[in-house]
């Protein structure tokens, strides 16, 4: 038996549970679920919905966190929702809405829509260091 790569062993299962507890209160529908994580099969992802765990690739672990970090920047809105399903007329929106840029074929609208909320709510606010315990204290 292959023994699984580290992040395999230690994320996956919490970077899941976190990932579908995200999907469910923003209410995503499978095919944008099976998106955000980079296309799993159907199978796959039942799967992992039923186990609420499995052995994500490092790029579904990136994803994951991709998702949690626009999570976290939207937590301050209740709107959050809302704002991922209305179309926006922001440049990198182009009159589509964020969710829909999100679930892009690649990674990169993820990163963007991430990016581009941390420049709305400032490098302070979006700063996932802050959060760190080995940053407490810190002036």
């Amino acid at each position: 038996m292959t023994q699984r790569p580290l992040y395999e062993q230690h994320v996956s299962g919490p970077a899941l549970a976190a990932f579908l507890r995200v999907s469910a209160a923003w209410g995503l529908d499978e095919p944008q679920e099976r998106m955000l994580l980079g296309q799993p099969s159907p199978e796959t992802l039942r799967n992992w919905k039923q186990n609420r765990t499995g052995a994500l690739s490092l790029d579904q672990v990136e994803r994951i966190s991709y998702v949690l970090r626009i999570f976290r920047l939207l937590q301050e809105s209740s709107e959050a929702t809302a704002w991922l399903s209305l179309p926006r007329a922001e440049p990198i929106f182009g009159g589509r809405r964020p969710i829909d840029v999100m679930c892009l074929e690649d990674i990169r609208g993820l990163r963007q829509v991430a990016q581009f909320l941390q420049a709305m709510v400032g490098p302070e606010q979006a700063d996932p260091s802050r959060d760190h315990p080995s940053s407490r204290g810190r002036a």
